[in-house]
């Protein structure tokens, strides 16, 4: 009886693993496939880390309180009245120096130094729409006032800080013809580290080591470089500080361009070689793709970063790019032919209510 009851749980052990099926029934339906994992998405645009501040953080509490876009204000303002494209390291100086400098003041002098900062929307704005002259006119005040601050802290950190940024603006860290200054290099490298990213459409952040070793491989590769690829190196600062401080406000179009050309230097670059010949922008979505996939065979972004900073011409190119949006270009001479028939009509801006 023992013997019959194993058998029959044992074959009811079997027919829970296997459930027959009866002859009159249909086979039943297998299983769906499961789905194949989707392919991961590719970020048409990874948008570069600038290194800014938030213009929204509080810095200094107080009656007097300052933000984060008055420190903005103030590096965008310096740099523009003594004519620099500053470097990220020159940049946090002056904003740390800033908050330093105002941690122990008082109201007024916190008031009078906002007010000096207040000059820099209306720098923009007037600069938008190609006011040049009112634009130097406000820098130059921005420079008399400043003086006028910093004479009354002579001993104080901020004015040291400024003192220091304009002399390495005057030091060359890259001897030869011409010779290229500190502030100068930063910016360079900056810039660089710049195009790289946007050309393989990531964010590349190098290491205090590898900034050294780029900056002293800089010093060695381009003392021999001519004339021309110096001054481009020159040149750069200046305008990448333009590209750095319109990039947030560029067109998606233009931002896209930009990186096309980037993406196009980086595939013609081979490690310790100078472009070889020239591909066309990528123009469509499919290109973008995979002109930045291509640009990873470089290696990593150390040596994208090398590659681009050996062809600063290229750079330059780059750069200029960004800036090369017509769509925009037309909107702003529509604005100023508005303007000048205004003005034709004896209307002026002044003279509208906001």
């Amino acid at each position: 009886m023992a013997k019959r009851l194993s058998l029959v749980v044992f074959g009811l052990l079997l027919g829970a693993g296997a459930p027959s099926v009866r002859a009159d029934e249909p086979p039943p339906t297998p299983a769906a496939p499961a789905p194949a994992p989707a392919a991961p998405e590719v970020a048409l645009l990874v948008e570069p880390d600038l290194g800014g501040v938030d213009p929204d953080v509080l810095v200094l509490p107080g009656d007097v309180p300052l933000h984060g876009r008055d420190q903005i204000a103030w590096a965008t303002l310096f740099e523009r009245a003594f004519e620099l494209g500053l470097g990220a390291p020159e940049r946090d100086m002056l904003r740390t120096s800033l908050a330093r400098h105002l941690r122990d003041a008082g109201s007024l002098e916190r008031q009078e130094w906002l007010a000096l900062l207040d000059a820099h929307e209306q720098v923009m704005a007037d600069e938008h729409i190609g006011r040049d002259e009112a634009v130097r006119a406000a820098l130059e005040r921005f420079r008399i006032e400043l003086d006028r601050c910093l004479a009354n802290r002579q001993d104080g950190d901020l004015h040291r800080t400024v003192a220091q940024v304009l002399g390495r603006s005057r030091t060359a860290v890259w001897p030869g013809n011409p010779p290229v200054d500190g502030v100068r290099a930063d910016a360079f490298m900056e810039a660089c580290t710049f195009v790289a990213g946007l050309g393989r459409n990531e964010r590349i952040a190098l290491t205090n080591g590898q900034q050294a070793t780029l900056e002293e491989h800089l010093r060695a590769q381009l003392a021999g470089r001519d004339v021309k690829d110096r001054e481009a190196v020159r040149e750069i600062s200046l305008l990448w500080a333009h590209v750095r401080r319109t990039w947030p406000s560029l067109s998606t179009a233009a931002k896209l361009r930009a990186r096309g050309a980037a993406a196009a230097l980086l595939v013609r670059l081979v490690p310790g070689e100078a472009p070889r010949d020239e591909r066309p922008v990528p123009d469509t979505v499919h290109d973008l793709v995979a002109a930045a996939t291509e640009a990873r065979r470089l290696g990593g972004p150390f040596t994208a970063t090398t590659n681009v900073a050996l062809n600063p011409r290229h750079v330059r190119h780059v750069l200029r790019a960004a800036l090369e949006d017509r769509e925009v270009a037309k909107l702003i001479r529509a604005a100023q032919d508005v303007l000048t028939l205004l003005s034709q009509e004896s209307i002026y801006m002044d003279d509208l209510k906001p």
